[in-house]
């Protein structure tokens, strides 16, 4: 978000385009309506059924991930345990996995 609270995604991805994605906020550390890790509602599949979607599959989603080294290798495991493959830059595959951080 921004400081005036509008979602980012409001400045990257035009109107008629926002139908395509659905964005379900959580916090770890602060009063709010959906206080869990990521890990956690995807694991449980409660990121879904509170936005209204049906659960996940491999021939249907995709997913970017994107994150700290634990998160990542926690996402990795969960999507891998259910059929998603990941891909690279070279091979495609159902979910990708953001490089930014450094293992230290």
């Amino acid at each position: 978000r921004t400081s005036t609270g509008t979602l980012l995604v409001d400045y990257l991805l035009p109107a008629k385009r926002l139908h395509l994605i659905a964005i379900g906020p959580t916090v770890t550390r602060e009063a709010f309506p959906t206080t869990a890790r990521v890990t956690q509602l995807l694991a449980e599949g409660k990121v879904f059924d509170d936005l209204g979607l049906p659960p996940p599959t491999p021939t249907e989603d995709r997913f970017m991930l994107c994150g700290g080294p634990d998160m990542l290798r926690v996402l990795r495991e969960l999507l891998s345990d259910r059929g998603y493959a990941e891909g690279s830059t070279t091979t495609p595959g159902d979910f990708v996995v953001e490089r930014a951080f450094v293992d230290q």
